[in-house]
């Protein structure tokens, strides 16, 4: 099935559309959303990303941006490793979402690990587990 979000919602299955409608529209809606390890990206004309958390039913931080005031058609490649988007001028992004690299990334910018008092200060509801 191939989907395309840019303006109207259209799903084609072997290059046959695919109608779209109420309650199929919504449910392949979910279907993007559940694809991800159960998180929804959304694309709006702002040109930001939401996140969202579907089994918690709330939004995962601020909106990434994109390029402003272009709609924005987001999606996970299919491992989830990735996030991509594809503006309406046609300039696309990548973020890799990976747990790993967050860390990898958060280890750079901090040049450090985070001290036992920070960790509690910061995060604590866990075990002190250091990323770098």
């Amino acid at each position: 099935m191939q989907i395309r979000l840019l303006g109207h919602l259209e799903a084609s299955v072997d290059d046959r559309p695919v109608a779209l409608g109420g309650a199929k529209q919504r449910a392949v809606l979910a279907m993007l959303g559940l694809e991800a390890s159960r998180t929804l990206a959304v694309g709006g004309d702002d040109g930001t990303i939401g996140l969202f958390d579907l089994p918690a039913q709330r939004p995962l931080g601020t909106p990434l941006p994109a390029v402003p005031n272009q709609l924005t058609a987001p999606f996970f490649t299919r491992d989830g490793a990735y996030l991509i988007a594809i503006t309406a001028s046609g300039s696309a992004y990548r973020w890799d979402v990976r747990p790993a690299s967050w860390a990898r990334h958060a280890c750079a910018v901090a040049g450090r690990s985070l001290t036992r008092v920070e960790w509690s200060e910061e995060l604590p509801d866990r075990d002190y587990a250091p990323a770098c």
